[in-house]
């Protein structure tokens, strides 16, 4: 996890030491992005899920719980993980930066759970699975997409707060604990496996989570044409980002 907590902490500390990146080239990264996660989701985490649940219909359920839990989270943020920062939503974002970080955290932690779970390939069995998931090909492939995934969103973040706090100490520590929170939800994942969760609770956190990272990467995926019309540039880092877990996860490349 120490790779998503430096991609988090150089994505934020991008925006406030250099200058800003040019609208459209941050939706061309986030398009990649949000395909490349969409991609991974339907092709490697969904399946996993469903193979590790022996109630495939309920697990569905707690996708499509995470999925909107998601929804919520994002009207709290005003959607800044999706890229709305640059359109015109400043003035809004301000008013409650708190609520903002709040809503990006939990977001985080739910990332965390992600990676966990996946690396586990979502299996009730896999008690040992410390001696070989850096093995697993989805590691690779999911620390990849998330890791891409963090620097967008502390990007987006500390443009917010950048603009909300005049002490740059104030926002790098909100940065810093920003950076934690994917970290702190794989460790809790992993801890509460271990200790506390039954096998079948443990799936049921992984599926809301995968819910939630599907929603992410959907309305990513979906917004980079807006109003219809194909912005060839942002289509074409679509195309990119799902060869890419093609390629990786067909090919083994």
């Amino acid at each position: 996890m120490l790779q998503i907590f430096l991609a988090t902490l150089v994505g934020g500390c991008v925006f406030m030491l250099l200058p800003p990146f040019k609208p459209q080239v941050f939706k061309i990264i986030l398009a990649f992005t949000g395909s490349y996660l969409f991609a991974l989701t339907v092709l490697h985490l969904l399946p996993d899920l469903f193979k590790a649940s022996t109630d495939r219909h309920s697990i569905g359920l707690f996708i499509l719980a995470g999925f909107f839990l998601q929804i919520i989270l994002g009207a709290f943020s005003e959607g800044i993980e999706h890229g709305h920062l640059h359109e015109g939503h400043h003035h809004k974002l301000l008013a409650s930066p708190l609520r903002v970080f709040i809503s990006l955290y939990i977001h985080a932690l739910l990332d965390g759970v992600v990676v966990n779970n996946a690396t586990m390939s979502c299996s009730c069995h896999m008690h040992h699975h410390h001696a070989h998931a850096a093995h697993a090909p989805i590691y690779g492939l999911l620390m990849g997409g998330i890791m891409l995934h963090k620097f967008c969103d502390a990007f987006a973040l500390v443009s917010v707060l950048n603009q909300a706090f005049r002490s740059k100490k104030a926002v790098f520590l909100y940065l810093l604990g920003f950076s934690l929170a994917s970290p702190l939800g794989f460790w809790l994942s992993d801890a509460g496996h271990s200790k506390f969760f039954s096998p079948q609770v443990y799936v049921i956190l992984s599926a809301i989570a995968v819910g939630n990272l599907l929603q992410v990467s959907t309305t990513i995926f979906f917004e980079a044409c807006p109003d219809h019309k194909i912005d060839w540039k942002r289509f074409i880092s679509m195309v990119l980002g799902v060869l890419a877990v093609v390629m990786m996860e067909f090919l083994h490349l």
